[in-house]
């Protein structure tokens, strides 16, 4: 809603003869047992890959078997606030200011704000005002109604940030918790729908053609 569907009427006025039909989900795909031609997912940074535990509590595909995926977006977290916020509360000047101030997050990403604080030589613990939504829109309108600090994909909050609903904290890159993949069947990898949707995906990303591939 946020990144792809303003971007998609692009493609299909470009491609009329490819139909897209969009399933929104974010349990793990089954190219085995579901009529779907492609997928996209995020996944954790490999920096977490031995970890126990990471930012991203969600699983791209149970089943790998004849299944392709490329990276073609990173996840980066950024920390934003409306700026009445900003001008009527304490300083926000460093992470360590977040201390006053509701953090807002989503259920799917409730550790986020951990990993955020820790990569920032914090100790999470010490922070304890949370509000968790069901949704990324809701975080960030939350954020946007002043209701607190959101880490939320600068994917998602391009316009706002555009606009000056929300403004970004700490004058950072963001916190890149992992990256947004394109998944299909390596069976229908090379077809040309596949590949006109997949190299018009990657283009719309920015994203270089040395991103990698796994398979």
């Amino acid at each position: 809603m946020k990144w792809l569907i303003p971007r998609l009427l692009h493609f299909t006025a470009d491609n009329p003869n490819i139909e897209v039909r969009m399933i929104n989900s974010i349990r793990p795909v089954d190219f085995g047992t579901e009529e779907t031609d492609i997928a996209i997912r995020v996944a954790p940074s490999s920096k977490y890959q031995h970890q126990e535990k990471s930012p991203i509590d969600l699983v791209m595909t149970q089943d790998w078997s004849g299944v392709r995926s490329i990276p073609f977006i990173p996840d980066t977290l950024v920390a934003v606030c409306s700026p009445t916020l900003l001008k009527k509360g304490p300083p926000l000047d460093t992470p360590a200011d977040l201390r006053h101030y509701k953090l807002l997050h989503v259920a799917t990403r409730e550790k986020s704000w951990r990993y955020f604080l820790q990569s920032c030589g914090l100790n999470p613990s010490e922070f304890g005002n949370f509000a968790t939504y069901g949704h990324f829109f809701m975080t960030i309108q939350a954020a946007i109604e002043g209701n607190g600090v959101a880490l939320v994909p600068s994917i998602f909050i391009e316009s706002e940030l555009k606009s000056g609903l929300l403004v970004p904290l700490f004058g950072s890159a963001g916190f890149e918790a992992g990256a947004y993949y394109f998944l299909s069947r390596t069976s229908l990898w090379e077809t040309s729908k596949i590949v006109k949707f997949r190299e018009w995906l990657i283009q719309e990303a920015g994203a270089k053609s040395e991103v990698g591939s796994t398979s």
